[in-house]
């Protein structure tokens, strides 16, 4: 049986950069939703569309935040060897920088 402490809720907000799109946000959750992560941060690239009608954030928020590839331990870290649940998480797990190390699930 799947014991709940081994489950985790993701969810990243998204903006485009040069076509592609790449992480602004990250939550990760305990299934309590006790929150184990949750950092905006600075993608690669310049922004080309914000989606700030989703988010609220654009390049003037993002600057002098960390890089996404400052978090890419911690984010392995916490989701290792969890269950991972979210809304529509396989958009979120095609961002390879970050999420890679998923790769062989898809």
């Amino acid at each position: 049986p799947l014991d709940p402490k081994d489950i985790c809720v993701l969810d990243c907000e998204m903006v485009e950069c040069g076509g592609e799109q790449q992480v602004i946000s990250i939550a990760i959750l305990d299934i309590n939703g006790q929150k184990l992560f949750n950092k905006n941060m600075r993608p690669p690239g310049n922004i080309t569309n914000a989606h700030k009608e989703i988010h609220n954030m654009s390049q003037e928020h993002i600057e002098g935040l960390d890089s996404a590839y400052e978090f890419k331990r911690r984010i392995e870290d916490t989701l290792y060897d969890k269950t991972i649940v979210g809304f529509a998480i396989h958009n979120d797990l095609k961002v390879k920088y970050l999420f890679g190390f998923f790769s062989k699930f898809f």
